[in-house]
């Protein structure tokens, strides 16, 4: 190995000790396969396989690093020699590639570095050849492959951000290669490590069904019930035809299909416009780094406010009508007399205090709910609002209303982490179909049984508005 006293090291694959890992010290003693390394507060005593001299990198016999077999190589700067000989088959190439820019950019990074080739790509031989001081044996390898190659002979970019995504925005200060040590000592039995919060080797598990039903109990019930209305009413219908046609003379009238029809509209009203499920296959986004940029962006935007009004008075009306007798009668009603309306829209000046986002990656699918949480305690804006409305009060009664939201704000979103285990139905044209067939409890049901649940708030101070005449 070469290592030598005073020589600046880094700590690698300490099992016992995760926080160690990614740690700078300088080596003080050599004692055979043990080596003493200074670190910043104290003394640590490792096995020579968790030290790995510092800013030094791979020397691998390649078209892009050819290797002098007729050199003397320097083993105190050289570190392992990997042989990789044949170009990546395409076939077997991930359909992710890693990115260098963007929130999880260090991630991108140490995959790019992980290349001996530098292609962008990182094969299960070089995945093997990181963690060669793991040790590994060749049936725990094959568990750790699966997570981070679920198909094919290449690590996939897309798996590795949703195993080690978390774990880096919550302790960026860690290096990306002690996670990536974490990760694997999490995946072959370890559970939750000293920066990983969740167990990696565990099943992706969503909210589960008894969960599901607590989070959309109401939703639920109201589909269910709009759903047995327009399927008690068709069987009903089906079973007086069959009677009809066999045994009796009873003629099926269009009034009998009203009830279904009625119940089968408000069914759809209420998906469009009550379901958050909806919401979230509109805004389906797939990539952990997609989502949070979709996440990020109104935390950069101010709020924007919409103010309506409606003034109105209600006149007696004499009307005439024929009874059941057929006889003329005269009643009186009252009309809504709408006589003024006024609507103001602009920009509320803001702080941005909201935390940074993190993903909940429990499952490889998530439906996210966000909120808007506004401080008006050093803004003008609802002094502005009811001058507004006073100003624009024209008649004995008057309905108001105003809203708030940041532009690009989504309401709910089906963040896919990880299409590893996700099913083919989970997507907006089988969602529709069931809605269509009045079907979607029991599809919602499956479908957010199977998938986590986050919930992110926009937190913004506003400060004081300016508006013009009135």
């Amino acid at each position: 190995r070469g290592l030598k006293v005073g020589q600046a090291v880094k700590l690698t694959a300490v099992i016992n000790r995760p926080e160690l890992n990614g740690k700078i010290g300088r080596i003080t003693k050599v004692n055979g396969a043990e080596v003493d390394v200074a670190l910043p507060r104290d003394l640590e005593r490792l096995h020579q396989d968790n030290v790995m001299p510092h800013n030094v990198s791979v020397v691998s016999r390649s078209e892009s690093f050819p290797l002098d077999f007729t050199a003397v190589a320097d083993t105190s700067t050289v570190l392992r020699v990997l042989w990789l000989e044949r170009s990546p088959a395409s076939q077997t190439s991930p359909k992710s590639r890693a990115s260098t820019t963007g929130p999880l950019r260090a991630i991108g990074w140490q995959y790019v570095g992980m290349s001996a080739r530098k292609h962008n790509l990182v094969s299960l031989g070089e995945f093997r050849n990181f963690l060669w001081n793991l040790h590994l044996k060749d049936s725990n390898f094959a568990v750790v492959s699966k997570r981070f190659a679920p198909t094919g002979n290449y690590i996939d970019y897309e798996e590795v951000l949703f195993l080690l995504g978390r774990s880096h925005l919550r302790c960026k200060e860690v290096p990306i290669d002690a996670l990536i040590y974490e990760a694997v000592v999490s995946i072959l039995g370890r559970r939750t490590t000293a920066h990983i919060d969740r167990d990696l080797g565990a099943e992706d598990r969503g909210l589960g069904k008894r969960n599901a039903c607590k989070e959309h109990c109401a939703s639920y019930f109201t589909s269910f019930i709009l759903e047995v209305v327009i399927w008690s009413t068709i069987l009903f219908i089906l079973f007086m035809f069959f009677i009809d046609e066999c045994f009796l003379d009873i003629a099926l009238e269009p009034m009998m299909f009203i009830p279904a029809a009625l119940a089968y509209v408000v069914y759809i009203v209420h998906l469009a416009c009550c379901v958050r499920l909806t919401r979230a296959f509109a805004n389906q986004t797939e990539g952990i780094e997609s989502v949070m940029l979709l996440m990020d962006k109104p935390r950069h935007e101010n709020p924007r406010y919409n103010w309506h009004v409606q003034c109105y008075h209600y006149r007696t009306e004499r009307r005439t009508r024929r009874n059941k007798d057929g006889k003329t009668e005269t009643y009186t009603e009252q009309v809504k007399v709408i006589t003024h309306s006024a609507s103001a829209s602009g920009t509320i000046p803001s702080e941005d205090l909201t935390s940074e986002f993190l993903p909940n990656t429990m499952a490889t699918q998530t439906q996210i709910e966000t909120k808007l949480d506004l401080d008006f305690s050093s803004s003008n804006y609802l002094i502005e609002y009811n001058r507004w409305k006073n100003f624009h009060r024209r008649d004995v009664y008057q309905d108001s209303s105003h809203a708030e939201n940041l532009p690009s704000r989504v309401g709910s979103c089906l963040a896919v982490w990880s299409q590893r285990n996700m099913p083919c139905w989970l997507n907006a044209g089988c969602y529709w179909l069931a809605n269509l067939f009045a079907m979607s409890f029991l599809y919602r049901l499956l479908a957010q049984s199977r998938v986590g649940k986050q919930e992110y708030v926009y937190a913004k101070r506003c400060f004081n508005i300016v508006r013009g005449r009135l």
